[in-house]
């Protein structure tokens, strides 16, 4: 739930009526489409791509998107966050109305002009999810006799715990290029998704440790014979089941890309996804917000930009890329009480 009292500087009751009417709309969505959150029982993670979140510089974002996007974070536990700029005044806005209970931890500047001056985050519910005290940005190590390229914009793992469920979770906002396979851009944008991959692979399994990949990879087929996810899944990692059964997992708005993914590496028995109902989705927000019949309200200001139409702008409103969420399991209680009845301990009191 967000907060919604700065709503009363809508002085004009038209334009405020409109606003309360698309929380509204997005509210019945979030409701029939994403799983109530639970404090003991659930756990719900997202990945968006914001575009251009604090450096918007092709249509300034008006003040009513900020409600929409609380409206829609809120409704999970831990969002990862990609694109977000230089200046955190939309970032603090959002945090701002999704009220004292949420956090957020956000990285520095990616700079080269590959890099594209930009951040990675994560906002998260307090109520639910602790962040474990350790966040870092992901260099890759050097290979003895050959050339290491740093991914474009450095990938963010940090650990958190929710209930029984602890994990490392690193977000990512690979490098994109151009989108033909024969191209070295396009190589490039392969090699750094099995890159990164592959050093989080490695890593589980010397620590032995759960850890969530997720992001904008810019991925374009569903399948291995995808070069792209292809890079992904060799590297280790493994998209849930029922990520993999959704009939539509396409991120991007015109629905036919899935360039964001949720994937894992899991210690057997200490991570769970749910299962019934509707565990897993992508929010389609433009049903409900800035909708083709929405058009002519918003006429004005599509006008004051250069952008071509209603269709671009709005993409600068809101984003260019769907949320996709998943639920998890987060109660192992029983499982840790039935093992202990088969444990026998050599205990000897303390001295």
């Amino acid at each position: 739930m967000a907060y919604y009292p700065s709503l009363r500087e809508y002085k004009t009751k038209g334009e405020r009526v409109r606003i309360i009417e698309n929380i509204q709309r997005l509210k019945a969505a979030l409701d029939e489409q994403v799983p109530a959150k639970n404090l003991e029982s659930n756990l719900l993670i997202a990945t968006w791509n914001i575009r251009e979140f604090g450096k918007n510089t092709k249509a300034m974002r008006m003040k009513e998107v900020f409600f929409y996007m609380a409206e829609i974070i809120s409704s999970y536990d831990l969002v990862a966050v990609q694109e977000i700029g230089e200046d955190l005044d939309d970032l603090k806005t959002l945090m701002r109305l999704l009220g004292p209970e949420w956090d957020y931890i956000v990285t520095d500047l990616t700079e080269g002009a590959s890099g594209n001056g930009e951040r990675l985050a994560f906002v998260f519910d307090k109520r639910k999810v602790a962040f474990r005290k350790m966040a870092g940005e992901i260099v890759l190590p050097a290979v003895k006799g050959k050339n290491t390229t740093q991914p474009a914009r450095s990938p963010f793992i940090v650990a958190f715990q929710a209930g029984w469920f602890k994990f490392y979770i690193t977000t990512v906002h690979i490098y994109y290029g151009k989108a033909s396979k024969n191209t070295a851009e396009y190589k490039r944008r392969v090699e750094e998704i099995g890159a990164v991959a592959e050093f989080l692979k490695k890593r589980c399994k010397r620590e032995k440790s759960n850890h969530l990949l997720l992001g904008d990879f810019n991925i374009t087929g569903r399948d291995d014979n995808d070069p792209t996810m292809a890079a992904l899944t060799k590297g280790g990692f493994r998209i849930p089941d029922n990520l993999v059964a959704l009939a539509n997992a396409n991120t991007n708005t015109d629905r036919n890309k899935p360039y964001d993914q949720i994937a894992y590496i899991d210690q057997k028995g200490y991570m769970e996804f749910a299962k019934a109902g509707n565990s897993v989705g992508v929010f389609d927000f433009y049903q409900h917000v800035f909708r083709g019949e929405d058009e002519n309200s918003y006429k004005a200001e599509v006008e004051k930009t250069k952008l071509r139409n209603f269709k671009e702008w709005k993409t600068y409103q809101m984003s260019d890329h769907l949320p996709l969420w998943i639920e998890f399991k987060v109660d192992f209680s029983e499982k840790y009480l039935e093992k202990l009845k088969t444990e026998e301990f050599d205990w000897k009191p303390a001295k």
